[in-house]
């Protein structure tokens, strides 16, 4: 006698239970190595605004040009994609500029150049910060 659960059989059950925890988990995993990348950056940011060598600066902002390169590949939350790949061009249009003005010797404005990141953070990471409480209930 076979154990059968909403008429399907428990072997098949187990099956699908299997596929869908490895579909989530590589979801999460790929959420988690954007995560992972975007600390990077963010650290990567810091040693910027802290480096006193110009050409450390310049290779912290070319390091940090290239993991957004990557970000842009990642798949993020679903309705953000668009408008995510767009603050990371925005962001990458900052470092570009801030690079150049190091480049040729702007070391102020680099600096203040470099301080827009920030904001730019903070306005594209409210993208993917989760619904609040009320919002959840009220909509």
């Amino acid at each position: 006698m076979t154990c059968r659960f909403f008429g399907v059989s428990m072997k098949y059950l187990s099956f699908l239970i299997f596929i869908f925890s490895l579909v989530s988990f590589n979801s999460y995993a790929k959420q988690s190595d954007l995560s992972v990348t975007m600390k990077n950056i963010g650290h990567l940011y810091k040693k910027t605004l802290k480096a006193g060598d110009n050409e450390q600066k310049v290779q912290h902002i070319s390091e940090m040009i290239e993991l957004l390169e990557k970000s842009k590949k990642a798949k993020f939350k679903s309705g953000t994609q668009e408008e995510s790949v767009q603050g990371l061009n925005k962001v990458i249009s900052v470092l570009t500029l801030a690079q150049k003005q190091i480049l040729a010797g702007k070391i102020d404005e680099s600096s203040s150049t470099l301080l827009k990141i920030d904001g730019l953070r903070k306005q594209y990471h409210k993208l993917h910060e989760p619904p609040s409480f009320w919002e959840l209930i009220f909509g």
